[in-house]
């Protein structure tokens, strides 16, 4: 089904140029958060392996105030070696350049081949760069990501994807009764409020961690990602400790979003669980298998 996304003229230039052994591709999405950049990262990726050329993508532009994509998920940066390939035998490389005016393509993480999964597996878990563990320790260690800031605040096409806390709030008690759990801590992480640092619910109103969480707030945690509306990049680089103690903990609760999707390919979809539904179905709370 990919190849058929690819044209004519692509594969027709590919197989009369067979002396091709580099795919330099830009066409990765700019401005986004990671779930979606990665899907468009795993596209070329994914076109590199079919056609058997070396995989060398552009530098990561990412969104959100995010910035040093490929650091933190331990992702190659391939800028240098482009350059001396460019300098010394620019007639083996076969490049995809980025496209401004079309939409980006991307293959969907739960679409993800094994080889997909296994390179960004791979990279994320030879990453060096360690973030702060919020994880407790002799506790089974629940980790929750709301989605709330990016949708809540601005206008755009995503409130579907929204849940009201009253979901996590009972979702959490499922999976607390389902593991038969006595000792937990729960972390909860969100993008939390327009220009403040603490968090807002479904409606943008702020909420207290004994009123999000009356049953356990003696045991958990609100971080949020101090939402600063500066967009600098790298103002909100914590995204990556979040994403990091997501997927070392040893139960792991989403949102509707590429970022949650990514945490549960990263942990091999190991005790994932996520919303399903929308607006006009009832909501519900599905355990997540591996599309592989």
């Amino acid at each position: 089904m990919l190849l058929q996304k690819f044209t004519k003229r692509t594969l027709k230039t590919l197989i009369m140029n067979s002396n091709k052994e580099y795919l330099f591709y830009d066409d990765i999405v700019r401005g986004a958060g990671i779930g979606h950049t990665l899907c468009c990262y795993a596209f070329g990726l994914e076109m590199a392996n079919r056609l058997n050329l070396e995989y060398l993508p552009s530098k990561i532009k990412a969104g959100h105030g995010l910035s040093e994509v490929e650091k933190f998920l331990g992702l190659e940066d391939f800028e240098e070696k482009r350059l001396a390939i460019e300098q010394e035998c620019p007639q083996k490389i076969y490049h995809i350049k980025y496209e401004s005016s079309t939409v980006q393509p991307a293959i969907g993480i739960s679409k993800w081949s094994k080889h997909v999964i296994q390179y960004i597996q791979n990279s994320y878990k030879n990453n060096s760069l360690k973030q702060k563990n919020l994880l407790k320790e002799n506790a089974t260690n629940i980790t929750v990501s709301i989605r709330r800031g990016d949708i809540v605040h601005y206008k755009n096409t995503f409130k579907d994807r929204l849940r009201p806390d009253e979901f996590y709030r009972d979702s959490i008690d499922k999976i607390i009764h389902l593991h038969a759990l006595d000792k937990y801590f729960i972390n909860i992480f969100s993008d939390g409020a327009k220009g403040g640092n603490y968090y807002v619910n479904e409606k943008g109103e702020r909420v207290e961690k004994e009123e999000l969480l009356p049953k356990h707030h003696k045991n958990s945690e609100i971080v949020c990602s101090d939402h600063t509306n500066s967009g600098k990049a790298g103002s909100r680089n914590i995204a990556f400790e979040h994403l990091q103690n997501c997927v070392n903990s040893d139960i792991f609760l989403g949102s509707i979003s590429g970022y949650s999707e990514l945490i549960c390919a990263l942990r091999s979809y190991r005790n994932c669980y996520m919303p399903v539904g929308n607006h006009n179905k009832k909501i519900d709370l599905i355990k997540c298998e591996s599309p592989i």
